[in-house]
C-alpha cells in the first residue's frame, strides 16, 4: 500500500529525534493529527512514556479510523493522552522531557501561528530536559523562505543549533537542541517495530534519513539574518499576519528543496554531514533527490562499461554518453570536436558530481581524461575538465583556485551565464569548505568585475554570497 505524502512527516518526526536520542525515556507531542507520530514513537521499547496533547477530543476519536497504522498510540499502556490546550497542559504538569514534538496545522490557520512565536520557543523549552530536543514541524507550501526565516529567528533566540532536514518535497521538520549534538544514529533500525513503519515510507537505511538533511543554523543563519523578516513573537505576530497572504497567493518556500539537487556538492561540503552513499537512496514519490542520485548512477555506469550499456531511461544523456565515448577515441587524423566535448561534459558534471559519492564519480573523470583524444582538446576544456574532477572529489581548495582561474581567462562574450553562475557556485563552495574565506571575497570581486549576476539569483548563490559576506566581518 503506498502512504500518502504526510506519512513520511509523521513518521520522521518520531525517528530523527529519537536516532539522534537513543536513551530517550520520555516524549510529548503536541497535536495529535492522525495519530502516527505517536504511534511511531512507540514503536521503540525504549520509552517509558509518551503523552500526546490534544485540544479536540473529536481528533482523536476520528483517528481511530486509521487502524493498524496509529494503533499503539490507541492501546500501549506507555500512550497517554491528553485532551486539553498545550500551553496549560505544560504550566500545570511540571514535567520535563526528553522530546516534545510540535506538530499544528498550517501556520495560516487561526491563532496556529503561536506555535511558532519566540515566546512559544521560550516556554517549551523550560519542559525540556538539559539534554533534550525540541521537533517542530512546518510546512513549506503556503508559505516563503522569509517566513520560514521568521521561524527560525524565533527558534534560534531560545536554542543554541538546530538542524533541518526535508521530509518529502513540500515539509520540513527542525530538530533543536540545547546541548545534545545532532547527530542521525542507525540504532533505531534495530528496533524490529520501529523498522516496519519506517520501511512502509521508504525509509530503509540511514541513508534515507541523511540525504533529507538541508542544513544546520551555520547554513541557514545568514539566510536568517538577511531575510528582513523580524522573529515571529506573540508581540509581533509577523506569520499571523503574512502567512495567510502567502497562501492567498499560493506560493511555496520550494527553494529550499532545491538546495538538495545544485550543480556542486554544496550542503554536504558546507554542512559537513553526509549526502552520497554506494548504492542511492530509496525512491519515493515525494522526495526528487533519490531520482537524481540513480540517474546519476546511472551515467557513471553507462561512461565505465565496456562494451557500452546502455539505459533507455536516462534520456538526453544516453546520447550525451555515446558522444562522450565517440569524440574522445579519436585520433590526430580525425580531432574531437572541442565545443561538443565542452557542452557535453558541462551537464554530464552537473548530473553526476552532486549525487555520487567520490569513490564513485572519481573513476568516470578518471577515465574520461586517459581517452586518446583528451590530449587533443583545448586548455580551456582541459581545465574545465579539472574542474569537474575536483568537484566530484571534494577538493574545495582546487574547485576554487580553477573556479577563479576560468573566471579570469573567459572572455566575458566566451562565457554563457549557466557557465558563470556554476564557476561562481562551486568556486564559493570549495573556498568556504577549506574556510579560505579572504580566497572566497576575492573570487566574488573578480566575478563582480567580468560578470553580472542572474537576474533572479538562486539561493544557493544567495546563501554562498551571504556567507561569503559573513565570514569577512
Amino acid at each position: 500500500e503506498m502512504p500518502t505524502g504526510d506519512q513520511i512527516t509523521m513518521v520522521m518526526l518520531a525517528v530523527v529525534p529519537l536516532s539522534m536520542h537513543p536513551n530517550a525515556k520520555t516524549a510529548a507531542t503536541i497535536g495529535f493529527g492522525s495519530g502516527m507520530t505517536t504511534h511511531t514513537l512507540l514503536g521503540t521499547n525504549t520509552l517509558e512514556r509518551v503523552d500526546t496533547i490534544e485540544i479536540e477530543p473529536f481528533m482523536v476519536e476520528a483517528a481511530r479510523g486509521f487502524g493498524k497504522f496509529v494503533e499503539r498510540a490507541y492501546i500501549d499502556p506507555r500512550s497517554h493522552i491528553q485532551i486539553e490546550d498545550a500551553k496549560t497542559y505544560f504550566s500545570s504538569h511540571n514535567a520535563g522531557y526528553d522530546l516534545i514534538i510540535s506538530e499544528p496545522s498550517n501556520p495560516w490557520v487561526s491563532g496556529v501561528a503561536g506555535l511558532f512565536s519566540e515566546e512559544f520557543y521560550r516556554y517549551i523549552k523550560g519542559h525540556l530536559q538539559k539534554d533534550g530536543l525540541l521537533v517542530q514541524w512546518l510546512q513549506l507550501y503556503e508559505m516563503n523562505t522569509t517566513l520560514v526565516s521568521s521561524v527560525l529567528k524565533a527558534l534560534s533566540q531560545h536554542f543554541d543549533q538546530y538542524v533541518v532536514f526535508n521530509t518529502d518535497n513540500t515539509n520540513i521538520l527542525i530538530v533543536a537542541s540545547n546541548g545534545r549534538p545532532l547527530k542521525l544514529d542507525s540504532w533505531i533500525f534495530s528496533q524490529p517495530q520501529l523498522k516496519v513503519d519506517m520501511e512502509r515510507v521508504g525509509l530503509k537505511s540511514l541513508h534515507d534519513l541523511q540525504i533529507r538533511r538541508i542544513g544546520n543554523q551555520a547554513i541557514f543563519q545568514p539566510l536568517v539574518t538577511t531575510s528582513g523578516a523580524p522573529s515571529n513573537s506573540d508581540y509581533f505576530p509577523y506569520l499571523s499576519y503574512q502567512a495567510p497572504k502567502a497562501r492567498y497567493l499560493e506560493q511555496e518556500a520550494s527553494e529550499l528543496t532545491g538546495l538538495h539537487i545544485v550543480s556542486v556538492p554544496l550542503l554536504e561540503m558546507l554542512d559537513r554531514q553526509p549526502r552520497t552513499a554506494a548504492l542511492p537512496a530509496t525512491a519515493t514519490p515525494y522526495f526528487v533527490l533519490p531520482g537524481y542520485q540513480t540517474t546519476a548512477n546511472r551515467i557513471a555506469e553507462a561512461l565505465l562499461s565496456s562494451p557500452p550499456v546502455e539505459f533507455q531511461s536516462l534520456g538526453k544523456f544516453s546520447f550525451l554518453v555515446q558522444l562522450l565515448k565517440r569524440e574522445l577515441a579519436a585520433d590526430d587524423s580525425h580531432p574531437p570536436v572541442d565545443e561538443l566535448v565542452h557542452s557535453a561534459l558541462f551537464d554530464v558534471a552537473m548530473a553526476t558530481n552532486p549525487f555520487l559519492a567520490a569513490d564513485r564519480v572519481q573513476p568516470v573523470w578518471a577515465m574520461l581524461t586517459s581517452q586518446p583524444a583528451y590530449k587533443l582538446l583545448s586548455p580551456q576544456t582541459k581545465n574545465w575538465l579539472a574542474l569537474y574532477q575536483a568537484v566530484g572529489a571534494r577538493d574545495g581548495l582546487a574547485m576554487g583556485d580553477l573556479s577563479t582561474g576560468l573566471i579570469n581567462t573567459i572572455l566575458k562574450s566566451n562565457l554563457r551565464p549557466n557557465e558563470a553562475v556554476y564557476l561562481l557556485t562551486a568556486g564559493l563552495t570549495g573556498y568556504l569548505a577549506v574556510g579560505d574565506k579572504a580566497k572566497a571575497q576575492s573570487l566574488l570581486k573578480i566575478y563582480s568585475q567580468q560578470q553580472n549576476l542572474p537576474p533572479a539569483v538562486p539561493l544557493e548563490l544567495q546563501l554562498l554570497i551571504q556567507l561569503s559576506a559573513k565570514s569577512a566581518d
